[in-house]
């Protein structure tokens, strides 16, 4: 994860402000378990700070929610990066929290009920770290590795096949009848068999 803070003029951002921190997949599983809690205190308008460390205790992410008089959560992420027991670098984003279902909506009048969804961009972070463990632990990266292996396990089994095919062509042209609708003004059946013996124009 990464916070990269705006330039001072407002336009583009400041790269040497960064601050980021590495989470592996049992880390990425902790701070995913801290948002669903942080997704509940939102839910019951009730203030929260909540995240976690890295492995090497280097660096911390700091989720903190703090609700208003609206119902509307006002919502930041922080991280700090430590070096000799203090915090060496620290950035901060703040979270839109505008968000809202429509409920009980009236055409004729326009009425509606709204429920503030103040946490979207939290849930968006959750399904982030869910889809990197996915990822990490195995079944992606399975599929992915068998798909590749079969398909060039495949490919060798099929031209394998098409070059001893053409080469027996090749080999028993010359005792296959002329009269051949394949040799009739064709000249050698040769023209029907591959000149390069290795197929690799069809599979590159």
């Amino acid at each position: 994860m990464k916070i990269t803070p705006r330039s001072g003029n407002g336009v583009g951002y400041d790269n040497s402000k960064s601050v980021s921190i590495y989470l592996s997949v049992n880390q990425a599983v902790v701070l995913s378990q801290a948002l669903s809690m942080l997704r509940e205190k939102i839910r019951n308008n009730q203030a929260c700070n909540i995240g976690c460390t890295n492995n090497k205790k280097l660096a911390n992410v700091v989720f903190e929610s703090i609700p208003d008089s609206s119902g509307l959560a006002k919502i930041t992420c922080t991280i700090n990066t430590f070096a000799n027991g203090a915090i060496a670098k620290t950035a901060t984003i703040d979270f839109k929290n505008d968000e809202y279902i429509v409920q009980d909506f009236d055409a004729n009048t326009m009425n509606h009920t709204t429920v503030n969804m103040s946490d979207v961009p939290v849930v968006l972070i959750q399904n982030l770290l869910n889809e990197y463990v996915k990822a990490m632990t195995g079944a992606a990266a399975y599929g992915v590795h068998y798909c590749v292996g079969q398909y060039k396990y495949d490919k060798r089994k099929i031209k394998d096949a098409l070059l001893a095919g053409g080469h027996k062509q090749l080999g028993n042209s010359q005792q296959q009848n002329n009269n051949s609708i394949f040799n009739q003004d064709k000249g050698s059946s040769n023209e029907f068999v591959s000149t390069n013996d290795s197929f690799d124009e069809f599979f590159d």
